[in-house]
């Protein structure tokens, strides 16, 4: 009878093992897909190929006040 209890301590570590393997397996594969497809997302996202400093200082205009000789 002694040798049921190194047993079942056996069975209980091995199930806890394996939730917590299948749990860091899931969170890592959740995690790459997210990565991927954010990146993927990015890529067929339409921009103005500009950047937005770019597009403001394109933007501005200097008025007659602002202009000194």
């Amino acid at each position: 009878m002694p040798f049921i209890v190194p047993v079942i301590s056996w069975i209980a570590a091995t199930l806890a093992a394996g939730g917590l393997n299948a749990f860091l397996l899931s969170t890592a594969l959740s995690l790459g897909a997210s990565l991927v497809l954010g990146a993927v997302s990015k890529l067929f996202s339409k921009g103005s190929g500009v950047s937005s400093l770019t597009n403001q200082v394109a933007s501005r205009t200097v008025t007659s006040r602002q202009f000194k000789d």
